[in-house]
């Protein structure tokens, strides 16, 4: 947190004001995630994980745009789901760092005060395409900024910004 800056700019260390993410979307293209976790509640016990999309299942209802994975739009849709899937905790790795609200101990996030928007993908293109669609319409709903985190191991095609993935990303 020192290191990169983060301290200083949630104590607005030559800047003109704090920054904490309040405000702001951060949307999470991941997997294994634990949506009720501790860091993602603000200080009043309030569930900072507005959207989840799992696109792999199939229990739920789509999001009107779509026609596939189950959304989830309440706090208690949310944290009843509690799990993404079972083999895996990159998401909550991920969304901590991002936007870790708990200040019980020295390591949270860089955007405490934001809301979350997490979508666990299939791990196909069109489906990252649509996640962050997905994502940039719930933040022009809500009439806030969003930015995107995608800790995508693995990637197909050229990295040079012509792949149609790209161009899809950069046109969205």
């Amino acid at each position: 947190r020192t290191e990169n800056g983060v301290d200083d700019i949630h104590n607005a260390y030559n800047i003109p004001s704090a920054y904490t993410g309040k405000g702001v979307i951060v949307g999470i293209i991941d997997q294994g995630i634990q949506l009720d976790h501790i860091n993602f509640y603000n200080s009043n016990g309030e569930l900072r994980i507005k959207r989840f999309w799992n696109q792999t299942d199939t229990s739920g209802v789509s999001p009107n745009a779509y026609d596939y994975g189950s959304e989830y739009t309440t706090q208690s849709e949310i944290e009843a789901i509690k799990y993404d899937t079972d083999n895996g905790t990159h998401g909550v790795h991920v969304t901590g760092i991002a936007a870790g609200g708990y200040k019980g101990c020295d390591y949270y996030g860089v955007a405490t005060e934001s809301d979350i928007v997490f979508v666990s993908y299939d791990g196909y293109s069109t489906s990252i395409s649509d996640a962050i669609s997905y994502i940039y319409d719930y933040a022009n709903e809500v009439g806030k900024p969003a930015v995107i985190n995608m800790s995508i191991g693995s990637f197909m095609g050229p990295r040079d910004g012509t792949s149609d993935f790209d161009i899809i990303a950069d046109e969205l």
